[in-house]
């Protein structure tokens, strides 16, 4: 989303991580994935597993951090553990948002 398209009435200084989950989960679930959001594990709480005929994508958003600092979170508190017998491939993704792009300014996945 490029931070053109959205309309003054949602520009805000009061943004944080959990106003780009509701983006991401609202996108998602609009085109009919099926979604997790801050399923409980061991040690926390992935922020949204999207689940996929081909494959399980355990995605980590940090706002105003890096995009290794939430893939490294997602390795650090075993998020996909509980997948690993699904039979499904697993990749973690992490999304950086910035707060200062108001947009997404970096992102990456990596096979588990």
């Amino acid at each position: 989303m490029q931070r053109a398209s959205i309309t003054y009435q949602w520009e805000s200084d009061n943004r944080n991580e959990h106003y780009y989950h509701v983006l991401l989960y609202t996108l998602l679930t609009y085109f009919g994935a099926e979604l997790r959001v801050e399923e409980a594990m061991a040690k926390g709480q992935a922020d949204l597993t999207l689940f996929m005929p081909k494959g399980i994508y355990v995605i980590e958003i940090q706002y105003t951090h890096s995009v290794q600092e939430a893939l490294d979170q997602i390795d650090q508190k075993g998020y996909a553990e509980k997948y690993r017998l699904d039979g499904r491939p697993a990749t973690k993704v992490g999304i950086a948002f910035s707060s200062e792009e108001l947009n997404i300014s970096d992102w990456k996945a990596e096979s588990l």
